[in-house]
């Protein structure tokens, strides 16, 4: 039994230790990626969830499009548009000469300056993530807060008006506060889901976690790392799942003094995290 431990067991450790080394250096990509997404798509989701139950039709019709087309069509492909794609549109735009805009009238010439500078424009590998990765959550997260929102009885709105209470005020004092406790599930689901699409980053060779698992599984032929790449994953995603188990308890009036010491651990975890992210790795 020591000859098999010895012999299988401990190189397979010692394996899975210098693996999970070099697999760390992608971790602040992935974390990254992680947190500026959720920055920019929940806002932004919010704010195109609000257009999506509007009746007026030219806003209405626009974000219902946008979400169609980001929710139907791969986040891989979405990537590889706004990295590959925007730049050649951008190079195909006719661009008028210095001398053509100086023969413009009256301001002219200087709003359209930037315009001979397009063609130069190219994205970073990093910035085509954050904006193909915000835009895609945004329209999912758009769905689940439109849903949200349309789920509290219309008396609601009609018991704040006769309180005298304006549409926005409406909203934000009385409607997205009860919708919370029910968007925190599918929200939570989204988040978990993030994490994982993250993955996708190697397609434009940005050394996320999984970037770096397939270039020591490639060069070593050894399969460690897709364990370690694993154990990452998971602990990520277990984390995430605590956070909001913790808060769905919360926003449910469940605040017992377990509730709150979980509330404050997973919060200073992710805060840690947060940091550790954006100013260690």
């Amino acid at each position: 039994m020591w000859q098999y431990w010895y012999g299988s067991v401990v190189p397979f450790l010692n394996q899975f230790s210098k693996d999970a080394e070099k697999i760390s250096k992608g971790l602040g990509v992935t974390l990254e990626m992680f947190f500026v997404t959720l920055m920019i798509a929940i806002p932004l989701g919010l704010i195109v969830s609000l257009g999506a139950i509007s009746r007026r039709k030219w806003i209405n019709w626009p974000v219902k499009t946008y979400i169609w087309l980001l929710r139907g069509t791969p986040l891989m492909l979405q990537l590889l548009f706004v990295y590959y794609g925007i730049p050649v549109l951008l190079r195909a735009i006719p661009v008028p000469t210095q001398a053509q805009l100086n023969n413009l009238p009256l301001f002219l010439p200087y709003l359209l300056k930037w315009l001979p500078m397009l063609p130069k424009i190219k994205i970073d590998r990093l910035l085509a993530g954050f904006i193909a990765f915000a835009l895609n959550y945004a329209a999912y997260f758009a769905e689940i807060f439109r849903a949200g929102i349309q789920s509290i009885d219309k008396g609601q709105f009609e018991a704040a008006h006769a309180l005298g209470f304006g549409k926005t005020k409406t909203m934000w004092r009385i409607i997205l506060p009860q919708t919370v406790s029910r968007m925190l599930p599918p929200v939570g689901n989204e988040a978990i889901s993030l994490i994982k699409d993250t993955s996708l980053l190697s397609v434009i060779a940005l050394r996320d976690i999984f970037t770096h698992t397939k270039s020591i599984v490639s060069s070593s032929a050894n399969i460690s790392a897709f364990f370690v790449a694993a154990v990452f994953y998971l602990v990520m995603t277990f984390v995430i799942t605590m956070l909001f188990s913790v808060l769905e308890k919360w926003f449910a009036g469940v605040r017992t003094l377990f509730v709150r010491i979980q509330l404050y651990v997973v919060s200073a975890v992710m805060l840690a995290a947060i940091v550790i992210t954006f100013f260690v790795l």
